[in-house]
């Protein structure tokens, strides 16, 4: 319930390490306070267990969220909380009596005349001042004999009030009053993600944030003998919390992640929710796995409150220094640079790695995150090991969860991992939301060997510019360079680099190089460029001129137009170029040009090669684009921040005086534009893509879906058609040629089937599609074989083509009369044992390709679906 900012003792007796942190600083009795405070707050006609509709942009949410599904707040009728309302002095005594315990007492006393002259008897307030002032919480008026009921209250007054409750007393604390009170305030962590504001008013935001914070604060008492305050303890000797006020309480270890059939799982059994139950101090469940907590029950044994009351001094993080099996006497755990053994305790010992009990075998791998829990003895009680599967991952989007499959990332370079609402993330170090996660950021993944959900997903967002200065590969395949002066070295999926380029560098946790994208070319791109006009046996002029070949020539490595001088030979007559074999006819093309360059200074000497720039439909048209690839004569071509675009438009229908070239972007290239692409070397990545014309109307994109309906819509005058199709779990209405067809040839189509359809248009584009395919499952003795997440790719059978599963492709999963969208991870999950003779008949699927792509060596799936058995 609690988030504290930098709490230290709250007693002298108390240790200078605390029980998970600023975690186990304070729980137990501050719930009846806070019980109290929800009926204080209820003032106003409290009426809503959901939480408040005005609090999602509040910082203080999560703490008037918590205290609203332990029933502690309430607000208004119309499902507000107005969190920037004032509470009043009345409101506060209820809310303080309440937490502690005398709420009985202020109903027997709600009849008796109150000592102060503005207090009538029988009010709905009266019970509780006569109870909080006979305790000393809150005082009225010296000499007016008044208490003020109605008056909002002061922030100060607050914060004493609430340390009052907790034991402390004013005169005892060094200081003058309300100094005195603010710094223990401070001290014992009551003004996390508090704004300390003296003199002003409180706001009912900040009551509740004050009140959230103080259910996780000990309870003390002062012990004259000591001079010093100590913490009350229960009959097991711990210490109590303000939270334990509001019911019976244990002590147990969770063993967990998740909770099960409405049960926390712990070493000493399940345990039984409440309705309302919450983990306090705004954490989640997987984070307390291994960590002894407190549990709250409710007068039906139920759960209603889980609090970390993990002692920070006997949690041991680190790696493992060596290999650790089940039944070592011994673990030892590096943290830093000092690795140090731990003894095993042999009576209550369990260990978890990425989340599940391990079995009487087990093996945990060297250097492996852990953590290790001491019990009294000194000896290791549980260790929690964390896996991570997905390294230097490079993130390319979030994608939430909907109707019909779960949130998940999508890597780059290792595919899509599902997360759910207990999954970890963190972004340098930071807890954060998943929403917060951005495109280039480079992950770490922990995830489940059963589900494949993230445990934790750990991103690093570190970003260097600038010039590459230097590369140092090392014998043992170590690749090293230097970039603004600091030697960087390269890991993961990260592409090797070019001297003089300048680049944009994506950082892992370790200052690695795991991605990187060109801001602008380096020496690689001083040989290549496009020739936009030339001068056969141009006269350098002089008393000695010389007569040379010049071409005008845009640089891509400068951009900039530059004038390339040449020996007079290398132009020799009409249109030959010295030891070129394409014809050179600058009158009507521009040409893409690779230099030859000296070996001493790397100035242009020679032309290698030459290649026209056209604007073909037969050859260079786009017929398809995705945000990796671009589909040109029925190829595919990889694309990604390094691909060098280029706008040639003007080379084509300029003539060649006044021909240029700029540069462009991959969100300029669309379906049906005319491209030429320059591969890097015989690969399909495009280094270069060159737009020579630009299309005045193009294709639509195909569209790959489970069909729900078709529609046909009468006028007066006419009839138009559409399509509805499941596209990635979102219903999508597509409109029809008239004259396709497609209206009567899926009349026989039911919603129910989840029938796989591929909708495209292959006639003349237009904004209707013209061709709707069927995709049928399979033989039924075919299987899924050989997935790799890393490459996200599969095969059938074992043999034959290999499907590589994008970004883009959707993955259908249907269990008997539901479907979900799913992922590579999932048809894993779905075909993991399938070896056996039998494993064809527990699933088919079936899977639209782009049957006219030609992507290297694979086929890709634009959709698939798994029918389960």
């Amino acid at each position: 319930m609690r988030e504290t900012s930098n709490p230290s003792n709250q007693d002298s007796q108390q240790p200078k390490h605390f029980r998970g942190g600023e975690k186990k600083v304070m729980k137990k009795s501050l719930l009846a306070f806070v019980l109290a405070f929800s009926l204080v707050l209820s003032v106003a006609v409290p009426a809503f267990a959901a939480a408040p509709s005005d609090v999602a942009n509040v910082k203080e949410r999560n703490a008037i969220e918590e205290l609203v599904a332990l029933g502690i707040i309430n607000g208004y009728a119309d499902g507000t909380y107005k969190p920037a309302n004032n509470i009043t002095r009345a409101e506060l005594a209820k809310v303080i009596v309440t937490a502690t315990g005398s709420e009985k007492a202020a109903d027997a006393l709600k009849n008796v005349k109150s000592e102060f002259k503005d207090v009538k008897t029988n009010e709905w307030y009266t019970g509780f001042i006569n109870v909080a002032t006979a305790k000393g919480y809150l005082l009225g008026d010296k000499g007016t004999g008044k208490f003020r009921p109605n008056d909002n209250i002061k922030f100060e007054e607050v914060s004493a009030i609430v340390v009052r409750a907790l034991g402390y007393q004013d005169n005892k604390l060094s200081g003058s009053w309300p100094y005195n009170v603010l710094v223990k305030a401070e001290e014992i962590g009551l003004f996390g993600k508090v704004d300390i504001a003296q003199g002003t008013l409180a706001t009912r935001a900040v009551v509740a944030q004050i009140v959230n914070n103080s259910l996780d604060l000990y309870l003390v008492q002062w012990e004259a003998d000591k001079q010093a305050f100590s913490a009350i303890t229960d009959r097991n000797g711990n210490k109590s919390k303000l939270i334990s006020r509001l019911g019976a309480t244990e002590e147990a270890i969770v063993s967990s992640r998740t909770l099960v059939d409405g049960r926390v799982l712990t070493t000493s059994g399940p345990k039984l929710l409440a309705s309302n139950f919450v983990i306090t101090g705004g954490k989640k469940l997987p984070e307390l796995l291994g960590h002894e907590v407190q549990l709250v029950k409710n007068s039906q044994g139920r759960i209603i409150a889980l609090s970390d009351i993990q002692d920070e001094a006997d949690v041991i993080t680190g790696t493992l220094d060596a290999a650790y099996a089940n039944g070592n006497a011994k673990v030892k755990i590096k943290t830093g640079s000092a690795a140090v053994e731990y003894p095993v305790s042999a009576s209550v010992y369990n260990a978890f790695v990425n989340g599940e009990e391990q079995s009487s075998t087990y093996t945990i791998a060297k250097d492996v995150e852990v953590q290790a829990f001491l019990n009294d003895n000194g000896n290791v009680r549980s260790i929690v090991a964390t896996q991570y599967g997905i390294t230097n991952g490079i993130l390319d989007a979030y994608i939430a969860a909907d109707s019909n499959s779960k949130a998940r990332v999508v890597t780059t370079n290792f595919g899509a991992i599902n997360l759910d609402a207990d999954t970890l993330v963190t972004i340098n170090g930071e807890a954060k939301a998943a929403t917060d996660l951005a495109k280039n950021d480079i992950v770490e993944i922990a995830y489940t060997n059963k589900d494949k959900v993230a445990l934790k997903v750990n991103a690093t967002r570190t970003v260097v510019e600038g010039e590459v200065t230097q590369i140092s590969p090392k014998a043992n395949g170590d690749y090293f360079f230097t970039l603004g002066g600091k030697e960087y070295k390269r890991v993961g999926s990260a592409k090797a680099v070019e001297i003089g380029a300048k680049y944009k560098l994506f950082l892992n946790k370790n200052g690695e190089v795991a991605n990187h994208e060109l801001t602008s070319g380096g020496a690689g791109d001083a040989k290549y460029g496009v020739i936009l006009n030339a001068d056969n046996g141009f006269n350098t002029g002089g008393a000695f001129g010389e007569l040379k070949d010049a071409f005008k020539t845009y640089s891509i490595k400068e951009n900039k137009n530059i004038n390339v001088i040449l020996d007079n030979d290398t132009w020799t007559t009409g249109t030959t170029l010295k030891n070129i074999s394409t014809p050179f006819d600058i009158v009507n093309n521009g040409y893409f040009v690779t230099w030859t360059l000296k070996s001493t200074d790397g100035s242009i000497n020679g032309i290698q090669s030459i290649r026209a720039l056209t604007a073909t439909a037969t050859t260079d048209q786009v017929s398809e684009k995705t945000d990796t690839t671009v589909k040109v004569n029925n190829t595919v071509f990889n694309t990604n921040a390094n691909t060098i675009v280029l706008d040639a438009q003007k080379v084509l229908t300029k003539p060649a005086a006044d021909r240029e070239v700029t540069v462009s972007s991959l969100s300029n290239v669309s379906k049906g534009d005319y491209v030429n692409v320059i591969t890097d070397g015989s690969s399909t990545f495009a280094k270069y893509v060159i737009i020579t014309k630009k299309s005045a109307s193009q294709n639509l994109t195909g569209q790959y879906g489970l069909f729900v309906s078709a529609t046909k819509h009468d006028t007066a005058n006419s009839s138009t058609y559409t399509v509805t199709l499941n596209v990635k779990g979102e219903d999508k209405d597509f409109g029809i040629e008239d004259n396709s067809g497609i209206y009567t040839q899926v009349a026989g189509l039911s919603k129910d089937d989840h029938v796989l359809v591929a909708l495209t248009d292959e006639g003349t584009a237009s904004s209707k599609y013209d061709k709707l395919t069927v995709i049928n499952a399979g033989p039924a003795t075919d299987k899924i074989t050989n997935i790799e997440l890393a490459n996200g790719t599969f095969k059938i059978n074992g043999t034959g083509d290999t499907y590589y599963v994008g970004s883009d492709s959707v993955v259908f999963i249907k269990d008997g009369g539901s479907v979900s969208i799913g992922n590579l991870s999932d048809i894993l999950s779905l075909t993991i044992g399938q070896n056996d003779a039998g494993a064809a008949d527990k699933y088919d699927f079936a899977i639209a390709v782009d049957t006219q792509a030609d992507y290297a060596s694979f086929k890709l799936v634009k959709a698939i679906k798994i029918i389960k058995k």
